[in-house]
């Protein structure tokens, strides 16, 4: 989930960062007001895309210390340590 998290992260900024500053020239006709004003909406917009740079280096950083990895334990808590394989004899 970690690199997914951070991929999503990506598309994120790249559309925060196209929309952002559309929000700031939204001055010229033809453009009906919306309920927040423009300049706070493009302010919001832009500073979403360091939360998303955070997002992704916090991210990795996670999925780099194996985060993601599940360690099997036995019931009573200790780490589970798998026997020899067990192989057919040959016949």
């Amino acid at each position: 989930m970690l690199p997914v998290a951070a991929a999503l992260a990506i598309i994120l900024a790249i559309f925060a960062a196209v929309s952002g500053p559309q929000w700031f020239a939204r001055d010229k006709t033809g453009f009906a007001a919306p309920t927040l004003p423009a300049n706070l909406l493009g302010l919001i917009t832009l500073l979403v895309i360091p939360v998303q740079i955070l997002l992704i280096a916090f991210a990795m950083r996670g999925f780099q210390q194996d985060w993601h990895v599940e360690v099997e334990e036995n019931a009573d808590g200790s780490a589970y340590e798998p026997g020899p394989a067990v192989r057919p004899r040959p016949a």
